[in-house]
């Protein structure tokens, strides 16, 4: 089953990335994997969220950080988070991943953070709400 959208529709992903010194590690680790499986490279990050939507990537921008701001909901952006061993995937977006295991001291604030995003989304109306069980916290 694929995701159907019309020819206008954009789909929108909010990622959160590692820390600098991070990224660097995780690049080298993720785009070596991907050379191996013959997979596409990403930066390292961990989705948040997932739209899809008619209006423009700026629209979409302002509307958030506009509610956002206005919301007041503030979450720590620094977190540690630990990782599960890296595996082979069988979608494009999740090709190369590491669970975020749910142990980690910053998986609540991770888990919060995504509830602020969807709560940001349904607001205005860019995607279905999903159930809790849909996501998969992974770093890809």
């Amino acid at each position: 089953q694929g995701v159907h959208m019309a020819a206008n529709t954009l789909l929108y992903c909010l990622w959160l990335r590692p820390s600098s010194e991070d990224r660097s590690r995780l690049t080298s680790i993720i785009h070596g994997l991907a050379e191996t499986h013959a997979t596409p490279k990403f930066d390292p990050h961990i989705t948040l969220a997932a739209a899809m939507s008619e209006r423009s990537g700026k629209d979409v921008e302002f509307e958030a950080s506009s509610w956002l701001e206005r919301s007041g909901k503030s979450i720590s952006s620094s977190f540690a988070l630990q990782l599960g061993p890296a595996t082979v995937g069988e979608t494009r977006h999740q090709c190369i991943l590491t669970e975020v295991l749910p142990s980690s001291l910053g998986y609540t604030s991770l888990m919060k953070m995504r509830e602020c995003a969807m709560d940001c989304l349904n607001t205005f109306k860019l995607l279905e709400p999903q159930p809790a069980s849909v996501y998969y916290p992974h770093l890809s």
